[in-house]
């Protein structure tokens, strides 16, 4: 080993006997094979009888495997986690980062071993930010996680106003296509429906002034500033338009009967609101097994 190469070797173990090189930086990282083994099927046969790379480590008791599409982090942090370096291992990922240990982890099928280690990173974390949201989803996914896939679909769902496939487009290089664009059909599916609820909400709401007169019962006004507070509901996101809604419309008030009326259409507004958001709250987000089986939910509930 030349001393470049010396200088790029992660240790993990340092007596180890199987170093990877991954990547396109060529970055060393040595290992115990036993433990890659008993954590991944795949490493398992890798390093088994049938490869050379298994027959020169039964040969001379090391071995050197090549990863070149692997990504360096990722690969480091798995090969952490099952080695039992806790002192190495990040309680918290970022959106990116989790998407990346996912892919080498469904690779390899190492989330068995990880299962521990997926669940602390995808404990509930806040962000309504999208590209995070895909991300988080789309790790969710790979790991097998339900809960946690229909909690980030759910936020997808409720915080993003336009289209999902520009979303999907970025892991195209990483991911199967069809799921990317399995996942993002249902979520826009999800959100039209979801977004037809809310304008079933404001439709069925009560709209009555208190008048007895049949000609004074509705008030068309107050379902056009729906309207001007709404804004393009098909282009924005549910969580947008929900806090335009509860916005003080800010309007002038000159009489009396003007302030009552203002304060009766308010609190409908809020109403209308804050019962939305507790059923959508309660519907949750995607199902996992229908975007991985492309079944009907009823088939496997």
């Amino acid at each position: 080993m030349n001393e470049e190469n010396a200088q790029k070797t992660i240790d993990i173990a340092p007596d180890g006997d199987v170093v990877f090189v991954i990547g396109t930086t060529e970055k060393r990282v040595r290992v115990y094979s036993l433990f890659v083994k008993a954590a991944s099927p795949v490493l398992n046969a890798m390093l088994g009888p049938n490869f050379e790379e298994g027959q020169q480590l039964a040969k001379t008791g090391s071995a050197e495997i090549a990863l070149p599409e692997d990504n360096v982090e990722a690969i480091e942090i798995i090969f952490n986690v099952i080695h039992g370096r806790n002192d190495k291992v990040r309680e918290t990922l970022s959106p990116r980062e989790l998407l990346q240990v996912a892919i080498v982890s469904d690779k390899y099928d190492c989330s068995v071993s990880l299962a521990f280690a997926i669940r602390v990173w995808l404990s509930p974390r806040g962000g309504s930010d999208p590209e995070e949201l895909w991300a988080l989803a789309m790790a969710a996914y790979l790991f097998r996680e339900r809960e946690a896939f229909e909690k980030a679909t759910s936020a997808l769902v409720f915080n993003h106003g336009e289209s999902y496939i520009n979303l999907s487009r970025k892991h195209e290089a990483v991911m199967n296509p069809i799921i990317l664009l399995n996942t993002a059909a249902m979520l826009e599916e999800a959100r039209n429906k979801l977004r037809m609820s809310l304008l079933m909400d404001v439709l069925n709401g009560d709209w009555h002034c208190g008048s007895s007169s049949k000609k004074g019962r509705h008030r068309p006004d107050w379902l056009m500033e729906f309207v001007r507070r709404a804004g393009n509901l098909g282009n924005t996101a549910i969580s947008s338009t929900l806090e335009a809604l509860d916005q003080d419309a800010g309007s002038s008030v000159t009489y009396i009967a003007d302030e009552a009326e203002y304060s009766r259409r308010e609190q409908t507004f809020k109403s209308i609101t804050e019962g939305f958001r507790t059923r959508h709250q309660n519907a949750g987000g995607l199902c996992i097994w229908c975007v991985r089986t492309g079944e009907d939910h009823g088939n496997h509930k």
